[in-house]
């Protein structure tokens, strides 16, 4: 009985060593696919034009709010972020916390490990190890990237986005034919200009 007990005893002290985690999947972007990255706790995309701040605002289904991941070579979970605009998230090369919008990537100023699920992860930039927020919650606070993980603005997740890039692309396939069609009915007027040019 005595061996028992100590046999127990030495079970449960194992037992409460042993800590107990649950493992989730980190999100996997998609490289084909675009993504809005949301601010989870307001709901506002990160955006921006080029050369300017990156910063969270309204959603307005913009060319310059639809990311693409790029893994990076020899990096887990590490990407390049790129807008439809050519822009890459990138941190300032002249501040140690101010992001940017540049039309190149900078290696390490450039890569971003993801760190958490699609409906909730973090950004850690390489070039330093800390994390992207912001310090407001409203439309047009901007990004930085001197957080530390548990920063209450820095979750965000990845949602489709929805930019109408098939209607670009379709743009492109139009023939002769196709442009005809259109045009047919087209009424023009007789003159053009100040100078009465005839049209016909």
């Amino acid at each position: 009985p005595m061996k028992s007990k100590k046999l127990l005893l030495s079970f449960l002290c194992l037992l409460t060593s042993v800590s107990f985690s649950t493992v989730s999947a980190v999100f996997v972007p998609d490289p084909a696919k675009l993504y809005k990255i949301v601010q989870t706790n307001t709901q506002l995309v990160i955006g921006g034009a080029m050369y300017t701040q990156v910063k969270v605002e309204t959603d307005a289904n913009t060319s310059a709010q639809s990311f693409k991941f790029i893994p990076v070579d020899g990096l887990t979970d590490t990407y390049y972020i790129q807008n439809l605009d050519g822009s890459y998230l990138n941190k300032s090369a002249s501040s140690n916390w101010n992001t940017i919008f540049e039309p190149t990537n900078t290696t390490t100023r450039s890569q971003w490990k993801i760190d958490g699920e699609a409906a909730g992860f973090r950004l850690m930039l390489i070039d330093n190890n800390k994390y992207l927020s912001t310090d407001g919650t409203t439309s047009g606070s901007y990004t930085y990237c001197d957080k530390a993980i548990n920063h209450a603005n820095g979750l965000f997740a990845a949602v489709n986005s929805i930019y109408p890039t098939d209607l670009l692309d379709a743009g492109k396939n139009l023939s002769i034919g196709d442009l005809t069609a259109v045009t047919t009915n087209l009424t023009l007027p007789v003159t053009i200009g100040t100078n009465g040019i005839n049209v016909v």
